[in-house]
């Protein structure tokens, strides 16, 4: 592969903070900017019994949160 450049590395540095900034300010439009169309969040949920669950979550569903 190729090496990574500075231009990456601000575009990177760039979708991060769209997302993390987006999703603590509330800003939908910014956290679309961070997100795959595609996206598929997964979370192992664990209960107070020690049950364990997979849980999944669509791009749109992340953004209206």
């Amino acid at each position: 592969p190729a090496p990574h450049t500075g231009t990456d590395s601000a575009a990177i540095r760039q979708a991060v903070l769209d997302y993390a900034e987006g999703w603590y300010t509330g800003d939908a439009v910014r956290m679309e900017h961070a997100l795959h169309p595609e996206l598929a969040k997964r979370m192992v949920e664990t209960d107070r019994e020690g049950h364990s669950s997979l849980d999944q979550m669509t791009a749109a569903e992340l953004v209206a949160r």
